[in-house]
């Protein structure tokens, strides 16, 4: 399954209302692991830069089982630009579903203009 950092910054913090539910598709075994784009990586850690909390932060996404993914290149680029022409998603969004496309793999996302125009474009969601 793709993750959005939407996703991934609710299963890191306990007290968000969707946690139980995304470490719930996790301990399920439907979804053998994550991915996450590097982008979104990057969006996630955010908070945890500026709070000196960046190695657990890791750690923790390490031990979910969750894999990084790129778009990498021109190839990469030009995809990515594509879909954010077709779409007008923010570009974080686009490389998720760059990935999502790419993998063949359903999305997970907390974020309901993403859900609206990847479910638009064919992509499966979960929650």
């Amino acid at each position: 399954m793709i993750l959005d950092s939407s996703a991934v910054l609710a299963l890191i913090n306990p007290l968000d209302t969707y946690c139980s539910e995304v470490r719930a598709l996790f301990k399920s075994g439907l979804h053998k692991f994550g991915v996450l784009h590097e982008v979104s990586l990057a969006e996630c850690l955010v908070r945890a830069t500026e709070k000196g909390t960046t190695d657990q932060v890791l750690e923790f996404i390490e031990s979910m089982g969750i894999f990084f993914e790129d778009s990498p290149g021109v190839p990469g680029a030009l995809r990515v630009a594509e879909i954010r022409m077709k779409t007008k998603l923010p570009l974080p969004d686009c490389y998720v579903v760059d990935i999502a496309l790419r993998l063949k793999l359903p999305l997970v996302s907390l974020d309901k203009k993403l859900n609206q125009v990847a479910q638009e474009i064919g992509i499966e969601l979960i929650i």
